[in-house]
């Protein structure tokens, strides 16, 4: 796994490095899959701006992580450390107006509570100092949403343990099923996904993860201007461009999104077939919302972003 656009060839090679060191030989698919994953500059937090998709991506990449951590100790091999930015990305986080909104409340409500506890010992007592700090240390559920969810209260937790010098808890890696594919295509295949949106790859790949004899692939779509106001020339422009670098990757299957920014899937693939009328790859849908218009373009039936692997297990046997 591991082929990406050049603006993004770059690669941290910690994950697969580490398999390769300690069991080059008898390494599954699967492990050698993920640690791929992992060491793709796609998937890294590094250049994720937005917030929201942030906690999304390090929610997946998390999963992707304790999956190989899982088979790290089922295989004999130390355990990485985990990602720390993985649990910073999804606790919860407050700006400067909602602090000040924090403060407020902890004056306003948490004091007159401790206040009226004075120095009673009793469980009950307790119980409320225990919630009232827990409350006066959370100034994200002042902001707008006013909620903080089960999973960024563990990601606080972890993130005081570290502060602590302590491990964060992580999963039991023993008893932890890790998802694979069995599957065997009548020769290698080369796939390729093409979406703009990295969370969406990274689901993708993660399904096809351990699938003997396919190779895969990226093609990140990137608009290369205001999509809003994109001329006919221009679309057809990123079309060619789009087109022409997904053939380049001379990929035997292709994934294919619907909704790309200001180009269509279906539009790209009849734009590929007109570039290589005569050795056009397998296409396999790939959205997350009606496949139609590909499928009417050739492609086979949704692989809806992992979810579905029958199209993609049609295509490889070609």
């Amino acid at each position: 796994m591991g082929i990406i656009p050049s603006s993004l060839r770059r690669s941290v090679m910690k994950y697969l490095e580490m398999v390769k060191n300690h069991v080059a030989d008898t390494a599954s698919k699967l492990m050698l899959d993920l640690a791929s994953l992992l060491d793709n500059a796609l998937f890294q937090l590094d250049g994720v701006k937005d917030d929201w998709k942030r906690t999304e991506m390090a929610a997946l990449r998390e999963e992707v992580f304790h999956d190989f951590c899982a088979l790290c100790v089922q295989n004999g091999i130390p355990v990485p450390a985990v990602e720390e930015t993985l649990i910073a990305a999804q606790a919860p986080s407050a700006d400067e107006k909602t602090r000040e909104a924090h403060l407020v409340r902890v004056k306003t409500f948490v004091e007159p509570v401790l206040v009226k506890i004075g120095r009673k010992r009793s469980a009950k007592a307790k119980q409320l100092r225990a919630l009232t700090e827990c409350l006066s240390n959370l100034p994200s559920l002042s902001g707008y949403s006013g909620q903080v969810s089960a999973k960024q209260l563990e990601c606080v937790i972890n993130q005081m343990l570290i502060e602590l010098g302590q491990e964060p808890v992580r999963p039991d890696y023993h008893s932890r099923k890790v998802g694979s594919v069995n599957g065997q295509p009548r020769a290698e295949k080369k796939v390729i996904i093409v979406d703009d949106d990295r969370k969406e790859m990274l689901k993708t790949a993660r399904a096809l993860a351990g699938w003997d004899g396919l190779e895969i692939s990226f093609y990140l779509y990137e608009s290369s201007g205001d999509h809003w106001n994109m001329t006919p020339e221009k679309r057809q422009a990123e079309l060619s461009k789009a087109a022409q670098a997904v053939v380049e990757t001379k990929s035997n299957v292709v994934l294919m999104d619907q909704g790309l920014g200001p180009i269509e899937g279906d539009d790209l693939v009849h734009t590929i077939h007109e570039i290589c009328p005569n050795g056009t790859p397998v296409f396999v849908a790939n959205t997350g919302g009606s496949d139609d218009k590909l499928r009417s373009a050739g492609a086979l039936e949704n692989c809806e972003k992992g979810r579905r692997l029958g199209g993609v297990a049609r295509a490889v046997q070609y």
